[in-house]
């Protein structure tokens, strides 16, 4: 089950991207984007609890992050 709070993040930025609203973390990039994140943003990210919700800071987009996130 997902909180009722992302759900609600989650279909806002879906409506705002074009229907994408969470991308994977991939190599450290954002596969929403295809930006990679900045040195100090991975750093944070790694610092986070796993149920922590992480947004990129170029689109906005929740971060999936997975075992080939480079983190």
């Amino acid at each position: 089950s997902v909180p009722a709070d992302l759900l609600k993040l989650y279909d806002k930025l879906r409506e705002q991207q074009g229907g994408i609203g969470a991308a994977k973390l991939y190599a450290r990039s954002c596969q929403g984007c295809r930006q990679e994140l900045a040195i100090t943003e991975l750093s944070e990210i790694r610092k986070a609890a796993p149920d922590t919700v992480i947004r990129c800071e170029n689109c906005r987009r929740i971060l999936v992050r997975t075992s080939e996130s480079g983190l």
